[in-house]
């Protein structure tokens, strides 16, 4: 499947810390959901949703070494650079945090978790532009040697068409759903 052409994308990095969206005269002040909100709902709605919405949030989302990058709807191309309506839709988001398999903070060892895609658009190439975008800040670093993450099975052959390896057997996550560990070596750009 391929999108629409009508249907304009703009990939970008999302702060956890920043302002709302709203434009302060619109609505009568009415808020706006930032676009870390937006990730959170992503992957509430995506990945977790028989979870309360508070676990989607992980551990490391605000750290400075964290990235998060969403693809949204209604992109704008500014000539110095990509930029959103504020009311863009977030149609796909991922987070790549250093940490190891143990969960701890370790500059060896990228993760990348919370990859989510909106239902009414998968299969669009949505999550292939978040992979690549957090591959490529991967391998822009001259520290971290190994990327992992813990992949749904149901969609195993996207991860290993960029390289991830499987290590180990399936196993079943604590909402019932079968995962495997992937990793993949960082080549240094």
């Amino acid at each position: 499947m391929s999108l629409d052409n009508n249907l304009k994308v703009v990939l970008k990095a999302i702060s956890p810390i920043g302002q709302s969206t709203a434009d302060t005269n619109a609505d009568l002040g009415a808020k706006k959901d930032t676009d870390f909100e937006k990730m959170i709902k992503l992957r509430h709605e995506t990945l977790h949703y028989k979870r309360a919405k508070r676990l989607v949030e992980y551990e490391k989302d605000s750290l400075t070494s964290t990235l998060h990058l969403g693809v949204f709807e209604d992109g704008i191309t500014n000539t110095n650079s990509e930029v959103c309506k504020p009311d863009a839709k977030l149609l796909a988001c991922g987070t790549i945090v250093m940490e190891d398999q143990n969960d701890d903070l370790n500059e060896e060892f990228f993760r990348i978790r919370g990859m989510a895609v909106s239902k009414d658009f998968q299969g669009y190439g949505l999550g292939a532009k978040i992979l690549d975008g957090l591959l490529e800040h991967a391998n822009k670093t001259d520290f971290v040697k190994s990327i992992w993450c813990n992949a749904r099975s149901s969609i195993l052959p996207f991860y290993l068409k960029f390289g991830f390896e499987v290590q180990g057997s399936e196993f079943i996550t604590d909402q019932g759903i079968p995962h495997f560990l992937l990793t993949k070596s960082i080549t240094y750009k």
